[in-house]
């Protein structure tokens, strides 16, 4: 598989669908859900939809990836919008999830940090993908 056009149409938001998939096919949809979910709507989106649900899959990705620096980023950007610690469940991540125009204010800095690719994630992920293990 290719990254990113073949993980266009997996349907990530389905978590039954999610779990079915390989390991590697996994750690490829939370990239695409990371990047996804920033490259619209910030980590404002990436926290209050869907997607919010896994970011410790997203975390666990981006270590397996070997993007440290994306890591830490994203790390900061939970720090804000989940000052007292992303929730044991994430199924709780909305109701967690500290919102309000400041902490907007705080992520909109870490948004355009992400959104320069200071790692190169669809490489990164390509090159995981090829790995034989």
């Amino acid at each position: 598989m290719l990254y990113p056009q073949d993980f266009d149409d997996i349907p990530m938001w389905d978590r039954t669908q999610f779990d079915r998939l390989p390991s590697k096919s996994r750690v490829a949809c939370c990239i695409h859900m990371l990047e996804a979910a920033v490259n619209h709507d910030g980590f404002d989106g990436l926290f209050s939809g869907y997607s919010g649900a896994y970011v410790p899959e997203i975390l666990s990705a981006l270590r397996q990836i070997g993007a440290p620096y994306t890591h830490a980023l994203v790390e900061r950007a939970i720090a804000v919008a989940y000052p007292d610690g992303y929730p044991e469940d994430p199924a709780e991540h909305q109701d967690e999830l500290s919102y309000s125009d400041e902490v907007s204010e705080a992520l909109d800095p870490l948004d355009r940090d992400f959104q320069r690719y200071p790692e190169p994630l669809p490489d990164l992920v390509n090159a995981y993908l090829a790995r034989d293990t």
